[in-house]
């Protein structure tokens, strides 16, 4: 299984979560925040998004990790282009 078959799995996963957390929430829930209903809104608008990233950075981090690197410099601006392929191509499907 490649990167963005793993990617497209924990991401169809974290939705399933997501709409749980939603499901479970409701009222009781959104009372404990200090917060109007159109924050709370906005707040879950910007965190998923973040979420899914997170994901899909693990992903991408566990991949290369198990890859032996071309040398001894850093491969930070290889996994900030590699994590931005990722999501590039799964934002395609």
């Amino acid at each position: 299984m490649g990167i963005h078959e793993d990617a497209e799995k924990v991401l169809g996963n974290i939705d399933i979560m997501i709409l749980a957390i939603k499901a479970t929430g409701g009222y009781k829930m959104r009372k404990r925040f200090r917060l109007s209903d159109r924050e709370i809104d906005k707040l879950c608008a910007t965190s998923e998004p973040a979420i899914r990233q997170m994901a899909v950075s693990l992903i991408v981090a566990e991949a290369m990790l198990q890859e032996s690197p071309p040398s001894i410099h850093p491969r930070g601006e290889e996994y900030l282009q590699r994590r931005a392929e990722c999501m590039a191509e799964l934002v395609k499907k």
